[in-house]
């Protein structure tokens, strides 16, 4: 028997009227999902039920039908043309630099989208995340020397993550193999772990660290 959250006995969530329904599986949804009809589907009644159902003329539920809306969802995220240029700014402030210039974003975000850099062909498809990820480490941007001299170019390591490195580079070992008790590093440094103030975590999507970003 399948187990999936859209597979229940014969009719999902999504055409249950009440807030909460059990099935004879067992299984029950509070506030479940309803999926709306597309346009030219019609109501027609479930037999047995009171309610109604956005699918075929004899009231069959089509298999798969959330599974196939919420598919087309991640698809045309997928697909949208904001997707490229922002995975790769945030892949980029991750492995190279905070304050990516717009070139080097481009440049990256074509290569997800092309799925080929510099001349060589990776999957040569759209999404390729081995030719963004070459594009992110052999640009300019990336290898330059003489911005390795500007204070201002590189990455920006959050004050938690100082602290850890620290920590490894050190070699630190707690005594009687007890755990580390970072107390009160919130107040001490203005960051710790599992505490951010919200689901962006400790900093916004667009956030950058002053500096130039020629």
């Amino acid at each position: 028997k399948q187990t999936g959250i859209w597979d229940l006995e014969r009719w999902p969530a999504c055409v249950v009227p009440s807030n909460e329904t059990k099935y004879s599986t067992g299984f029950s949804f509070r506030n479940p999902v309803h999926f709306m009809p597309n346009v030219g589907e019609s109501l027609f009644s479930i037999p047995g039920a009171d309610t109604y159902h956005p699918f075929g003329e004899d009231g069959d539920h089509l298999e798969g039908v959330a599974e196939h809306e919420t598919q087309a969802l991640l698809d045309h995220l997928f697909e949208h043309p904001n997707t490229p240029p922002f995975v790769s700014y945030r892949m980029i402030q991750r492995m190279v630099s905070s304050n990516p210039s717009p070139r080097y974003i481009e440049t990256v975000a074509r290569a997800f989208q092309d799925g080929e850099y510099n001349g060589k062909v990776y999957s040569g498809k759209y999404g390729d995340l081995a030719a963004m990820t070459a594009a992110i480490l052999l640009d300019r941007e990336a290898r330059s020397t003489v911005l390795d001299m500007d204070p201002h170019h590189g990455q920006l390591r959050e004050p938690i993550l100082k602290v850890l490195h620290m920590m490894r580079s050190m070699e630190f070992s707690p005594n009687d193999n007890m755990e580390v008790d970072m107390g009160d590093m919130h107040h001490r440094i203005g960051q710790m772990v599992f505490e951010q103030p919200s689901v962006f975590s400790f900093f916004l999507p667009e956030f950058s660290p002053s500096g130039p970003v020629e």
